[in-house]
């Protein structure tokens, strides 16, 4: 059979090999780590190898792993696994290098979807000429080209296949043929969704035409049942799993649902990547841009558009042209979205099929947000109809005109599908720190946290963990079920770290990270990897100030887990019952910004002497920032400054009401302490330790204008409004004829508030009103003038209303659970 399709074999791979050069040339040159893709889902197609393997060996599940994701795991139900793919990349990494298999597994993919349509088109018209054509236009398309990070999308041969069996099945009344078909069908279920989908909706056209003819023949439906009983068998084996979790089934359909790209109309006529015509096109239309990455995989080709006009135009053979034409034309509408797009202009007024089907079948059409994954399901009509117009064209040509015919159609196709293949070369140093991590002790414990925490770089961190095998704290299923993530959400660290924020270990959050840290390591996390290649964000090195660095070169960074632990108990300058008490005080002084005070932290001598800088021995953090401090020649000097700090250390501390400095007396020399309490008194005035356990002290200073009593008296008068905000306390003092009214703000709101202070006599009128607006400054001061008050008692009332609209916010005073709709008395005083 094979030598009858010599013609296949001897032109198409070469075909192939020119338009994905150097595909293969890489395939035998595995010098670079050259991978036939520019796009980074290629890293996760090594996974899924790697992975398929344990699951091969019995040390993996099919539907789930905590290898990602650790230590709760993720489910791997919504996984695009391409069975195929995973397999023979799995095989050739046996036999060669890691990217020359990758390579050698795209272009195999390639040529196994052209064979497949040879096989079929080659069964229709039984000319293996007509075949090769139709080989070359399902198979050298530019859409099973574009994607070699994508196989679930690309490899795309079991939907002719199916067809092929199933139409034999029916036409030939064999059993063995429906069987085989039903299997393919189902096996498309762990190749690829959209493909499924694609295929489904072929098989439903054709057993509508053939039950035009044969709806009162039982065999028919006997064998048509046959099929789709084998293929409902496979597809629920592949989604039961994914209906036993609703939450993450509504997560993976609703993943960008309602979008549409890729779906410009005149895509089926421009090729955009063509090195020879895109520059003319793009004058022509003058893309922007936006929708460029998927437009691409959409062409036609002039060639093949116009073979199928002539299949329709010819009389002979046109019912079957017209069948073929309605299947392509089902998916080109299809393709074009919910609404027409032409040259990146949607027309919102002009509504398409799909818009239609995504609201009768939302769970189906939806998902299909890319709305070139359709062309899975047109090339196959597109091949078929457009052999179709060859075939009428060429039964009146001699033998040898029309093979030479058809090998120049051939040719044409190539050049109207060639676009300059994508690359990405990952560089050799990369994979360094994998040989670093694999000379560790008990390489069985090593778990890993890499860093920055992101889903996209999740697939590269994915593709190191193939070589190593660590489990890793986040990871990139093709779907990421939320409740996955609650590992991460429910520390404090982590959750940061996903939000790209940085958390000094330092007073007054020491406690909160030990206590994360102390999770990580319970939990068998050991490093710390920072892959500086993907972020230069200077707070990461500012906040992993002080802590041995394991290992690093160009690529990344590498800290254990344990000595960032160690670091922080160095610094952590007040136990856990001290630190709940302050707890509220700190908040109390919240600033915005940064909720929190300033905080200097003399770091403790064997602390200090472990720093990069000789002469570090301070830190400083607020209102976000970060700066080293030292003593030269005896005075405090900025030795380092945070890239936010724009320079001006001053900036930070005047901005704050107060202020805390943290130190450990017992391991701090005391000439330092002297100097750093000096510096800090020539800025603050020192109102006493909150916090002093004997070896662990913090002092806390506030803003000359404030008194001490406003954050330090017993009995703080806390409310919270229920607009948010949280009044921390109330102070009155008398200065002569003047009142001096401190609010200390706990919570500070979003937008502008004002307040307004007033005087009530003995007999509840108003002597006195005057307001003032809350907005960035938690410690306010209003003075407010007595001299036009008779002699008797008074009270202060505060009233906290919304400065645009005027209306009065209400509250509860925590303490005493008073509700109060209006005003809320703060003090009282007399005059004599």
């Amino acid at each position: 059979m094979l030598r009858r399709q010599w013609n296949f074999f001897a032109l198409v791979p070469p075909l192939v090999i020119v338009m994905t050069w150097p595909a293969i040339a890489r395939v035998f040159d595995s010098a670079d780590f050259w991978l036939a893709s520019s796009d980074i889902d290629a890293y996760m197609l090594f996974w899924d190898a790697w992975y398929g393997k344990l699951i091969l060996a019995g040390k993996a599940d099919f539907y789930f792993t905590d290898l990602l994701f650790h230590p709760n795991g993720v489910s791997l139900a919504f996984h695009n696994f391409c069975l195929p793919h995973m397999i023979l990349l799995g095989l050739l990494q046996e036999i060669m290098p890691l990217s020359s298999a990758y390579n050698l597994a795209y272009l195999i993919l390639v040529l196994v979807n052209a064979y497949a349509a040879y096989i079929y088109v080659n069964y229709l018209f039984g000319d293996k000429w007509i075949a090769l054509f139709g080989a070359v236009v399902f198979g050298a398309n530019s859409f099973t080209l574009a994607f070699p990070a994508h196989p679930n999308i690309a490899f795309i041969a079991t939907l002719p296949l199916s067809l092929y069996f199933f139409q034999r099945a029916v036409c030939e009344e064999r059993w063995r043929f429906a069987f085989i078909s039903g299997l393919l069908i189902g096996a498309t279920a762990f190749i690829g969704m959209y493909t499924l989908v694609c295929l489904l909706i072929c098989l439903m056209f054709y057993v509508l035409a053939f039950a035009l003819s044969r709806w009162k023949d039982p065999q028919f439906w006997l064998r048509g049942c046959l099929t789709l009983f084998i293929a409902a068998a496979f597809i629920l084996l592949r989604f039961v799993p994914m209906l036993t979790d609703p939450a993450g089934l509504a997560g993976a359909l609703g993943k960008n649902a309602g979008q549409n790209i890729g779906n410009d109309l005149l895509a089926y006529f421009v090729s955009y990547r063509h090195p020879i015509t895109s520059p003319f096109f793009d004058s022509l239309f003058g893309p922007d841009g936006s929708d460029i990455d998927w437009m691409h995989t959409a062409y036609l080709g002039y060639a093949a558009m116009s073979l199928a006009v002539l299949a329709l135009a010819r009389r002979g053979g046109r019912r079957r042209s017209l069948a073929w034409a309605l299947l392509l034309l089902t998916f080109l509408f299809l393709r074009l979205g919910a609404n027409l797009k032409i040259n990146d202009i949607v027309y919102s007024n002009i509504l398409l099929p799909k818009h239609y089907l995504e609201a009768a079948f939302p769970h189906l059409f939806a998902p299909f947000w890319s709305n070139s994954n359709f062309m899975a399901g047109a090339l196959l009509p597109l091949a078929a109809l457009s052999s179709c117009g060859l075939a009428s064209l060429c039964r009146s040509l001699r033998a040898r005109w029309r093979i030479a015919l058809i090998l120049a159609l051939c040719g044409v196709v190539a050049f109207e599908n060639y676009e300059r293949p994508q690359r990405r070369i990952i560089p050799a140093d990369r994979f360094d720190f994998i040989a670093w991590l694999a000379q560790e002790d008990q390489q069985d414990a090593i778990r890993v946290i890499n860093l920055p925490l992101d889903e996209q770089l999740s697939k590269v961190y994915d593709f190191y963990q193939t070589f190593n095998g660590y489990p890793q704290v986040e990871g990139r299923p093709t779907r990421v079920p939320p409740a996955a993530y609650e590992y991460i959400d429910n520390n404090l660290l982590l959750k940061l770290w996903r939000n790209a924020e940085w958390l000094r270990c330092l007073a007054p959050y020491h406690v909160e990270v030990v206590a994360s840290l102390d999770q990580l390591i319970d939990d068998g996390f050991t490093h710390l990897v920072w892959h500086k290649y993907f972020s230069q964000d200077p707070q990461f090195h500012e906040n992993f100030d002080g802590v041995p660095i394991s290992y690093q070169d160009k690529s990344v960074m590498i800290i254990r887990v344990a000595d960032l632990r160690e670091v922080c108990r160095l610094t952590a300058l007040a136990p856990s019952s001290i630190a709940r008490r302050l707890k509220s005080r700190l908040q109390s002084l919240a600033e915005i910004p940064f909720q929190g005070p300033a905080v200097l932290t003399i770091l403790p001598d064997e602390m200090a002497r472990r720093r990069l800088g000789a002469n570090e021995s301070a830190v400083l953090y607020g209102w976000g920032n970060t700066a080293s401090l030292g003593l030269i020649d005896g005075l405090v000097t900025a030795t380092r400054i945070g890239a936010r700090l724009a320079g001006d250390i001053e900036a930070v501390l005047r901005g704050h009401g107060a202020s805390f400095l943290a130190y450990d007396p017992q391991r701090t020399d005391e000439s330092v302490i002297d100097a750093y309490r000096s510096w800090m008194r020539a800025r603050f005035q020192l109102c006493g330790n909150v916090a002093d356990a004997g070896a662990k002290v913090l002092e806390l200073y506030m803003r000359a204008d404030l008194p001490c009593e406003l954050a330090l008296a017993d009995g703080l008068l806390t409310v919270s409004y229920d607009n948010g905000m949280e009044l921390a306390n109330a102070l009155l003092i008398r200065d002569g004829a003047y009142l001096d009214v401190y609010l200390l703000w706990k919570q500070l709101p979003t937008e502008a508030y004002g307040y307004s202070i007033q005087i009530f006599d003995r007999a509840g009128d108003k002597a006195i009103g005057q307001d003032g607006v809350v907005h960035f400054l938690s410690a306010l001061q209003q003075r407010v003038d007595l001299s036009s008050l008779a002699p008797g008692d008074y009270i202060a009332k505060l009233i906290l209303y919304n400065y645009e609209t005027g209306a009065v916010v209400p509250g509860v005073i925590a303490s005493a659970q008073t509700r109060f709709e209006r005003e809320l008395e703060i003090g009282a005083f007399s005059i004599e």
